[in-house]
């Protein structure tokens, strides 16, 4: 990942976040499962262990301050994002 994009996730307060089960296995297959009720990640592994990571749905908003200068929107100042899951 190149640093312009790493800046950019850092500001729009990205995580990463590590599976430490999943370290030094090898994949056998994944499987990404989206329907009405319910957002899964499920991860099988050679050596017949499994990982399930369930994803909730959530909403991301930020209030960013503007001028407008000329007709165009300059951006001010970014707050910090508010999430709510659910």
């Amino acid at each position: 990942m190149n640093t312009k994009m790493r800046e950019l996730q850092r500001r729009r307060g990205a995580r990463q976040i590590e599976i430490k089960e999943a370290r030094g296995k090898i994949v056998k297959k994944m499987i990404l499962d989206i329907d009405p009720e319910s957002r899964d990640v499920f991860v099988e592994f050679e050596d017949g262990t499994a990982v399930t990571v369930n994803i909730d749905p959530a909403v991301k908003l930020w209030i960013q301050s503007q001028k407008i200068i000329g007709g165009n929107i300059v951006p001010v100042k970014e707050g910090k994002p508010i999430i709510s899951v659910g």
